[in-house]
């Protein structure tokens, strides 16, 4: 019986515990990472660069961004973005985030994700 109890509660131990190693954080800021096909030159990626710029620029949470063309690989656009602080804006970087994921869907020939970071490395 004892046995029994024991592995029943494990069960439950096991169901009851969070699985996340360490839960998002609001830091402030998005990294947004976008790539465009392979038979795309620099200039069309540019291109796209400045139509993700109006994308921030309809977020009035957006303190600041920069982007790096052509980084990490010859297709691909790296960008940081910086929120206001907590009290100058209403929503948390976790609910901005899939507005702005939303937002860059609609560039066209340009297949992005916005990811909130995590704390540990």
């Amino acid at each position: 019986a004892i046995w029994f109890l024991a592995i029943i509660g494990c069960i439950y131990f096991y169901h009851s515990t969070p699985k996340e190693l360490e839960p998002k954080d609001d830091e402030g800021f998005f990294q947004v990472i976008g790539s465009a096909p392979d038979s795309t030159n620099n200039q069309f990626l540019r291109e796209n660069s400045k139509r993700l710029n109006a994308v921030y620029k309809k977020f009035p949470a957006i303190e600041s961004y920069n982007y790096i063309v052509s980084i990490p690989t010859e297709h691909q656009v790296l960008s940081f973005v910086r929120l206001k602080p907590w009290g100058d804006r209403e929503l948390s970087s976790l609910q901005l985030q899939p507005m702005l994921q939303h937002q860059i869907n609609s560039i066209p020939g340009l297949q992005a994700v916005a990811i909130v970071p995590s704390v540990l490395p």
